[in-house]
């Protein structure tokens, strides 16, 4: 999770060089966003705290920073989510829906427009009939891990709230994802907002 005192460093892939140029002058525009790279393709690019990938036809994969998939339409937002993008942004979207979500992934929380999140949920629903007996095998400290996870909070966050390392977090978050049958982070989040 970034401080909100220290600029959010931001990398930006794209094949289209209009899109590259558009997006780094929004960035360098931004108090406290610090444009540290464009490329045309994914690199190695640890010095980022949020990528900003303008994914066109690539295949999902994951990135070693925390990355936000730029998408034509919404039609494979959820394999970009499952293989690990924080954030979504369409290309319809607003410059103040960018920035939002430059600075939630920085916090180590996720972003997708709202009309991505009702068709992200709706994917994930579960019937009313099954939803006891996937929730049941959850143990009460699960529960409490997964509600903060909902509410995007960081392993590193949880962790301190609920008085446990990391280390630990992480393996409630292994048996989350088992016992919901869900691949990432997102999912569960997902899941737990849309089964209250």
């Amino acid at each position: 999770m970034k401080s909100h005192l220290l600029p959010i460093r931001v990398v930006i892939i794209s094949p289209r060089a209009l899109v590259r140029s558009g997006l780094s002058a929004l960035v360098r525009g931004q108090p406290l966003i610090q444009l540290v790279g464009e490329f045309a393709a994914p690199s190695e690019t640890n010095q980022a705290d949020v990528l900003i990938w303008d994914v066109g036809a690539d295949k999902p994969r994951a990135q070693p920073a925390p990355f936000i998939a730029l998408l034509a339409n919404s039609h494979n937002a959820r394999a970009w989510l499952d293989a690990g993008a924080r954030g979504i942004v369409l290309e319809t979207s607003t410059v103040e829906q960018m920035l939002d979500a430059i600075r939630q992934v920085a916090r180590g929380e996720s972003y997708w427009p709202p009309e991505l999140a009702q068709q992200v949920v709706s994917s994930l629903a579960i019937p009313e009939s099954s939803r006891a007996s996937l929730i049941e095998p959850l143990t009460d400290r699960e529960r409490e891990v997964l509600q903060l996870v909902a509410q995007g909070l960081s392993n590193k966050d949880i962790a301190q709230k609920l008085y446990l390392s990391v280390r630990t977090v992480e393996g409630h978050l292994a048996n989350i994802y088992g016992k919901l049958q869900v691949k990432s982070r997102t999912e569960a989040a997902l899941w737990a907002m849309h089964n209250r």
